[in-house]
């Protein structure tokens, strides 16, 4: 499991796209009732449609880990998974020009976007074993199963 780099590429993803649930993404400042400043953060764990691509991203990372030597099933994984963090950069960007002018944003915003890079090059990895010249992975077909090593007219 831990022999190939684009593993240790969705762990990170993995990690990064977990910990969004437990920090802030923006805050701002309100004025109290006595007149002082009231530093509000606002939690990803707060926006219902960040934490539904939070949760699902997480889901498929960690589901594709324990996948790695089912080739074809982590690929389709990891391809959905880009695709979801491509839609989730995309709404989280367009939140980002809706409230520019009244909130600032921490440097955790940036996560989704590094994970969106990190899986991209896991995906590019795993079609790509040896590097940019080499020509694409072939998949291998999985043997029939069979019982007791034996070939029967059945397979299980």
């Amino acid at each position: 499991m831990f022999k190939h780099i684009e593993n240790y590429l969705i762990i990170i993803t993995f990690l990064l796209i977990g910990s969004l649930i437990f920090l802030p993404f923006c805050y701002g400042f309100d004025v109290g009732s006595g007149g002082e400043m009231i530093k509000t953060t606002i939690m990803f764990r707060e926006q219902p449609v960040y934490i539904t691509f939070v949760a699902t991203i997480s889901v498929l990372c960690l589901v594709s880990l324990y996948y790695f030597k089912k080739y074809l099933f982590q690929l389709r994984l990891e391809v959905i998974s880009f695709l979801l963090l491509l839609i989730f950069n995309i709404i989280f960007i367009c939140n980002f020009f809706k409230m520019h002018g009244e909130w600032s944003y921490t440097w955790y915003s940036i996560f989704p976007l590094i994970s969106l890079i990190l899986t991209g090059m896991a995906i590019y990895r795993m079609v790509y074993p040896a590097g940019p010249g080499s020509a694409p992975r072939k998949p291998e077909k999985d043997p029939p199963v069979t019982c007791r090593g034996k070939k029967r007219g059945i397979l299980l």
